[in-house]
């Protein structure tokens, strides 16, 4: 909703929204090795990167620039 609101008020900027997803990063390995005290939903992350669910950062930086040079094209 943030960005659509930004978007109306301020027309002079084209404004998106990226979401991702989870991706694999550095915070995602900490996540992993806490322990389900120091972190409750250690067992759901750790099953995502199991499965391969996790998409690598340079994976998603690369679909954002492609977006964005998509759109340049245009």
């Amino acid at each position: 909703m943030y960005f659509e609101v930004l978007a109306v008020e301020s027309p002079a900027f084209e404004v998106h929204q990226i979401d991702p997803g989870a991706m694999d990063t550095a915070m995602q390995e900490t996540v992993r090795a806490s322990s389900p005290e120091q972190f409750p939903l250690v067992e759901h992350f750790s099953v995502l990167k199991e499965e391969g669910r996790l998409k690598p950062s340079a994976v998603v930086a690369a679909e954002i620039v492609e977006r964005i040079l998509a759109r340049t094209r245009q």
